[in-house]
């Protein structure tokens, strides 16, 4: 079964327009939920900073207690001779590496308490979106939702408030926008860090994730082109699977002889969902393909110029 795609339709509303929506929706719905959201922001980024800081903790921390332990001797020598040997440099030395690891050691513990805390929020908050989706559609009028483009429409809705394969929309979009909230401090972070080095470096960083967007781009294109068959698709497929498990309609189907029916539609239906599940998770695999190979150059660079 094929389906044509809607030749130049657009979205009639922008990545961003979804963005903030979410974000509204989540402040008025779920409060709590977007503060631990925030909250991990900063998180993040220190703990990010933190994988970079530690190594030049230490090493800081070793030579410079080797030259203060020489009295006089330059750093390579001491390190010759045994390293640090002055126990009060050896003090300060462990006990500054050890509260920057206890410090570490706690945001990593409220990032992760944060976490679980914040599945079981965002899980009942989309219970709350799924019970007012219900609440409209019992409220439409019956013409009104006999109209395939509404059923069309509240078939979507519902695949945005599900959770499959661990993904749900709904919820995904404001953590996702925070997300990118937190990439753009690292990356005002480590670009300021490394422009010290090569600047040209930054600049190569800036542009790399351009293919990325460009491949992003390209599948959320592609997606929202086959939403409408796709969603029709995912209707006639829940109809049949629940239509015969209602019991009013058991009589019509043994009497009229409609059980072989129902299976060869039921084959049909789900032949056809699960080519439209291979096509979709095929260009998510080339979208994230192209990803990890953009991220392979730009660390690679980076690495490279830095060591």
């Amino acid at each position: 079964m094929e389906y044509e795609k809607e030749p130049g339709k657009k979205p009639y509303k922008s990545t961003l327009n979804n963005a903030f929506w979410s974000l509204r929706e989540m402040i008025k719905g779920a409060p709590a939920s977007l503060f631990l959201m925030l909250l991990e922001v900063p998180l993040a980024v220190f703990l990010a900073w933190s994988e970079v800081r530690l190594p030049a903790l230490v090493v800081g921390e070793v030579t410079s207690g080797a030259a203060a332990a020489a009295g006089g001797m330059t750093e390579r020598a001491v390190l010759e001779a045994g390293g640090m040997t002055n126990p009060a440099s050896l003090e300060h030395a462990a006990l500054t590496v050890g509260l920057f690891l206890l410090a570490v050691l706690l945001a990593t513990l409220l990032r992760d308490a944060c976490g679980a805390v914040l599945d079981v929020l965002l899980q009942r908050y989309r219970y709350i979106q799924g019970s007012r989706l219900d609440r409209k559609a019992l409220e439409c009028f019956y013409q009104t939702f006999e109209k395939k483009e509404t059923r069309d429409l509240h078939g979507r809705a519902e695949l945005a408030s599900w959770m499959m394969n661990g993904r749900q929309p709904l919820s995904d979009v404001p953590r996702h926008s925070l997300a990118l909230l937190e990439n753009v401090m690292c990356y005002a972070l480590f670009g300021a860090v490394i422009s010290f080095v090569t600047p040209w470096l930054v600049v190569f960083l800036t542009l790399a994730p351009a293919v990325n967007i460009f491949c992003a781009r390209a599948y959320r294109v592609w997606e929202y082109s086959t939403r409408v068959p796709r969603a029709d698709n995912a209707r006639r497929l829940d109809y049949i699977i629940s239509r015969p498990a209602d019991y009013a309609a058991w009589k019509d189907i043994r009497i009229y002889g409609m059980a072989g029916w129902f299976k060869e539609i039921f084959g049909e239906l789900l032949s056809t969902d699960i080519l439209w599940s291979r096509r979709m998770t095929f260009r998510q695999f080339l979208s994230r393909l192209a990803d990890l190979a953009v991220i392979l150059l730009r660390d690679g660079a980076a690495y490279a110029v830095l060591i």
